[in-house]
């Protein structure tokens, strides 16, 4: 979950349940039905993030996932034996790559809705180590190390 505790941990319960029921990889979403925003982003940074996420989504070809970027998540042990093994990138990035991982592995992935809220310590901007120059960088990456088939599973 996110550091600054955007996502309730009150999620762990129904994260679980899905997890017992065989997903492989649960992520929380903030736009699918049931999610709710308690405390909007500034007006801006939404619109940098729905433009970010919409190019996460072409260039990784992620169409299912409305929201890469929610930092909700739960993995399998085994799963997050599998994928931990192949991460490459230790910043937002990870969320995206993550999910190009477990799709190639053909993990069961599920899309719970999340509570989530802004806080203002994000440390979310522009040009920064987390800002979205570098997630772009690491968005390329991504892609090329996809191409490269560096996410495949092994035969």
């Amino acid at each position: 979950m996110d550091a600054d505790g955007s996502t309730s941990i009150r999620h762990v319960d129904a994260f679980m349940e899905a997890c017992h029921r065989g997903s492989d990889v649960i992520i929380g979403s903030r736009k699918i039905r049931n999610a709710f925003i308690e405390v909007y982003q500034p007006v801006a940074r939404r619109l940098m993030g729905n433009m970010g996420n919409w190019l996460i989504r072409m260039i990784l070809g992620l169409w299912s996932y409305p929201d890469t970027q929610c930092g909700f998540k739960m993995l399998s042990e085994y799963a997050a034996r599998d994928i931990a093994e192949r991460l490459t990138i230790d910043r937002f990035g990870f969320d995206f790559e993550l999910l190009v991982i477990a799709e190639n592995f053909g993990f069961e992935i599920k899309q719970l809705p999340v509570r989530w809220q802004n806080k203002k310590v994000s440390s979310v901007n522009f040009s920064g180590p987390n800002g979205f120059m570098q997630v772009l960088l690491d968005l390329l990456k991504t892609r090329w190390q996809l191409e490269k088939g560096l996410y495949d599973r092994e035969p």
